[in-house]
């Protein structure tokens, strides 16, 4: 059942599953499942552990406190010396409000809550976590709570049970734990991507390698290993982010790690020097990894090949500085490890010194008082509506604050509850100017009906759209203006816009979609494009995706009887060699983001939207 080798399958396993990693993040469309390299690092984990425990339990000499010292020692020292990194350079390039957010975020990976932190503010594949310089380190975070509590579990099974009996509990627990994953992930996908239930089927996968080797011949041994290896390649390559993770999907590249780690490997080929580098160097790796992409992201180079094979070159020398002359030593000199360890509290003190200073907002650190600094505080909390009309005329928002599915009754005749406030500018006084919406609600219909939502935003869709039938049934407006910010091709707008005219509208526009640039438009002036003279930039943070789908809706409605479809883009973005869109507003001395976060419009972005594409639709009415 054990094995006192050195195991060059399981280093060989940590060498594919960084590759795979890396890979995805410095270019997730070269390997579109190279994520599951983190499930290929669990199932490797929860193996060691099994092994560590079980092996120091025959021997009698298993300690939990040596048991989480041994660990403290291999994951500390490395992930302090990337934090306090990481605050050296905040302080001097980071603007408050980055540097506050990566001070939290220290504190969080240092004391291995990540994971519990990122669960609350976006999910892994949300285009904001790409502005995260630590976000990768929730997995370690995950690990280490399975490294608190699995030791204490598995010895207790061991001191009081028969060994059949405790690989039947771990098969059981397993099963369980897959199922608990599979209806949590369900419910709250980010909850289901980040927590410690929703993950621990995978690490226990790996006590299950331990407890049931397979004993075989060595031709099919040679068999389940080329199959199992091939089916890892298959899940990197077909496996994409657009799936729900974890799920039933999860389970066939964690079956086929299981198989691998069961089988014990021996070829020749896993002893190959290259493999076996990457695998002593992929803890190293897999953290130095992800700020550099990050550091990508600020310096607009995310999309530049040369930036990218340099930024992997620079981690892959960064880890090998790493396993050398931090981890190895921290692991066998005891003052090596207390240093780190001076190291580490002193980095926790200085981050939540600098998150209680909202981000060391201090005349000593200049970047913090810039005029760019100022510029993103201001738009941080800015609402998508200053004047309050989107929320009040919101079904969805107005239930949230009052428990009642309705809007206030100036939503419906008031010239002041528009749909935008760019609208609003260019109407005239006496035309009255009428908004119903409710957050991801499509506009339909009832006798056609095509909603995604569930709960209370279908509830609150439903209501939306009853309202905004009967007022045109009741009394027909000139024009109806749609929009939708999600989804916009794969809904019938011809179909929808033949219906209203048929109650008595004249004219319905449909507005495509703004340009978006992930994962923060202000962020992106502030940092590359703060001295820029004409509003228009070129920058590798704007969604080309929005590109496409206006294109899309042009060419399929550009002759539609029914509706006008209006593209903002053809408004707002020049093609040259590269695209360059109108991201900045000018009003005299000031200077205004066409959207503040990724793609909500501002006051400015939404007025100079209307004025240039929408007015001469509206003007005469």
């Amino acid at each position: 059942m054990t094995n006192k080798t050195f195991r060059y399958d399981i280093n060989s396993l940590r060498a594919l599953a960084v590759i795979a990693v890396v890979t995805y993040h410095f270019g997730e469309n070269l390997l579109p499942g190279g994520f599951i390299g983190v499930d290929i690092f669990f199932v490797i984990s929860g193996f060691l552990m099994t092994k560590i425990v079980y092996e120091k339990y025959r021997n009698k000499s298993f300690s939990i406190y040596q048991f989480y010292t041994a660990r403290a020692k291999r994951i500390i020292p490395a992930l302090a010396v990337l934090c306090c990194l990481l605050l050296l350079y905040g302080w001097f390039f980071l603007l408050p409000t980055d540097f506050q957010l990566l001070a939290k975020h220290i504190v969080s990976s240092l004391t291995f809550l990540s994971n519990i932190v990122y669960w609350t503010e976006s999910g892994y594949f949300d285009l904001a976590a790409k502005e995260k310089w630590l976000l990768h380190t929730w997995s370690l975070s995950l690990e280490w709570q399975f490294y608190i509590a699995f030791p204490i579990f598995l010895y207790a099974l061991l001191r009081y049970l028969p060994l059949r009996f405790v690989k039947l509990t771990l098969l059981i627990t397993t099963l369980a734990c897959l199922i608990v994953s599979l209806i949590l992930t369900d419910m709250k996908p980010s909850l289901g991507f980040y927590s410690l239930p929703t993950r621990s089927w995978e690490l226990l996968a790996g006590s299950l390698s331990f407890f049931y080797p397979i004993n075989i011949e060595e031709k099919q041994k040679n068999i389940w290993g080329c199959v199992s290896i091939l089916t890892i390649f298959l899940s990197l390559i077909f496996i994409s982010d657009n799936l729900a993770w974890p799920s039933l999907v999860t389970s066939v590249p964690v079956i086929a790690t299981v198989i691998l780690l069961a089988l014990n490997l021996s070829w020749v080929m896993l002893r190959s020097n290259i493999l076996n580098f990457f695998g002593n160097i992929s803890y190293s790796l897999y953290l130095w990894h992800w700020p550099l992409t990050v550091l990508l992201v600020y310096l607009g180079q995310q999309n530049n090949l040369p930036s990218i094979l340099t930024a992997i070159g620079i981690s892959i020398c960064l880890a090998y500085i790493s396993y050398k002359y931090i981890e190895t030593p921290c692991r066998k000199v005891k003052s090596t490890f207390i240093k780190s360890l001076i190291t580490y509290l002193i980095t926790i003190i200085f981050a939540l010194f600098i998150y209680l200073t909202h981000g060391a907002k201090l005349e000593i650190r200049p970047v913090s008082i810039s005029e760019q600094a100022n510029f993103v505080e201001k738009y941080k909390g800015y609402k998508i509506d200053p004047d309050g009309y989107w929320l009040k005329c919101s079904t969805k928002n107005n239930h949230e604050s009052s428990g009642i599915f309705e809007v206030d009754n100036s939503c419906l005749k008031s010239n002041k509850g528009g749909i935008s406030l760019g609208v609003r500018e260019f109407i005239a006084n006496e035309q009255s100017f009428s908004q119903l919406a409710s957050p991801g609600c499509h506009p339909y219909f009832p006798e056609f009906k095509q909603n995604h939502l569930k709960g209370n935003g279908a509830e609150a869709c439903k209501m939306s759209n009853s309202k905004a039938l009967e007022y045109i049934i009741r009394t027909p407006p000139h024009t109806v203006i749609l929009t939708q910010a999600k989804d916009a091709l794969n809904y019938d707008w011809d179909k929808l816009a033949k219906a209203i005219i048929e109650n008595g509208v004249q004219q319905v526009l449909l507005i495509g979609p703004t340009p978006q640039w992930q994962p923060n438009l202000v962020s992106t002036i502030a940092n590359r494009h703060w001295h820029n003279k004409n509003g228009y930039i070129v920058d590798a943070s704007l969604d080309e995706a929005i590109l496409d789908i206006d294109k899309k809706l042009h060419i399929k409605y550009i002759d539609s009887p029914n509706l006008t479809y209006i593209s903002t883009v053809e408004f707002l973005c020049v093609q040259d060699k590269k695209v360059s869109c109108k991201a900045i507003i000018f009003n005299q001395e000031n200077k205004y983001p066409l959207v503040f976060d990724y793609g909500h419009l501002t006051k400015e972005g939404a007025i100079a939207i209307a004025e240039s594409a929408i007015k001469s639709y509206i003007a005469d009415m």
